[in-house]
């Protein structure tokens, strides 16, 4: 008998979004939203593509599958203008852009809407500006005997030179923000009270050229996207291992204890 094949579900291929008036709903999507329209199988489904996610409007065929959408979390470059635009073209937001969750490496940003068929949708934002300060960043994961899965590894790859792949990787440093700025860990460092501001005016400006900046974006991450697929299960059963080694639950243990004394 053949052993059964592992099964790791992660890739999303396609997101289905029901809709009642299906001409409407087309129209919101396409022209309201802006989205890149696939194809159509007249009075029944619509494809859009989501940076290489298809979404899908369809009538629902069953009345157990007549039901609201999950909410869609759309990322945009500056939620500010997206919302003004978006409020331009009659869109009903449920929110204003707010501050949800202020974190040391970025700021996530969120903004409710409603879409034609009145599910809701979101625009979210995120932007690597760092307060000055005493704060410390990093990856602080080798020091607690721990290893980095593929999808930290890679991006650290590409993203930082090669001579701070021992101090940040290996090492597993914190560093402050001029010393985080200095190995590519942030993009800028500002005052503390200018943090959003300059966080929002910094995405408006990476936003004047939307589509040749996603474009630019996505071909630069490839070979990432394309090492990830690679590596796949194998590495992170590997990385797994470290994270439940009796060394690295040790390590966890003191620090826990170190952190619980302050």
């Amino acid at each position: 008998m053949n052993e059964p094949k592992a099964v790791s579900l992660a890739e999303i291929g396609q997101i289905s979004v029901n809709v009642h008036d299906f001409d409407r709903a087309i129209a919101f999507y396409k022209d309201t939203l802006g989205m890149n329209h696939l194809f159509t199988v007249p009075g029944r489904m619509a494809f859009f593509d989501c940076s290489g996610i298809r979404l899908m409007l369809a009538i629902p065929e069953r009345p157990d599958l007549d039901h609201p959408s999950s909410i869609l979390y759309f990322k945009v470059q500056d939620i500010e203008a997206a919302h003004e635009t978006l409020v331009s073209r009659k869109v009903r937001f449920e929110t204003k852009p707010m501050l949800v969750a202020p974190m040391a490496t970025h700021d996530l940003w969120l903004a409710e809407f409603r879409d034609s068929e009145n599910n809701v949708l979101a625009l979210m934002c995120d932007v690597r500006v760092m307060a000055a300060g005493t704060a410390r960043i990093g990856l602080n994961e080798a020091q607690l005997g721990i290893g980095l899965p593929a999808i930290v590894v890679e991006p650290v790859r590409a993203k930082l030179a090669a001579a701070a792949h021992v101090p940040v990787a290996l090492e597993g440093r914190l560093f402050l923000p001029d010393e985080a700025l200095a190995v590519r860990l942030i993009d800028e460092v500002v005052a503390p009270d200018a943090l959003v501001p300059r966080a929002l005016a910094r995405a408006g400006e990476l936003a004047r050229a939307p589509l040749a900046y996603a474009q630019i974006k996505r071909a630069l991450l490839a070979p990432v996207l394309a090492e990830l697929d690679r590596r796949g299960e194998a590495e992170r059963a590997r990385w797994l291992d470290t994270w439940f080694s009796a060394h690295a639950q040790r390590m966890l243990r003191e620090a826990v204890a170190r952190i619980v004394k302050r």
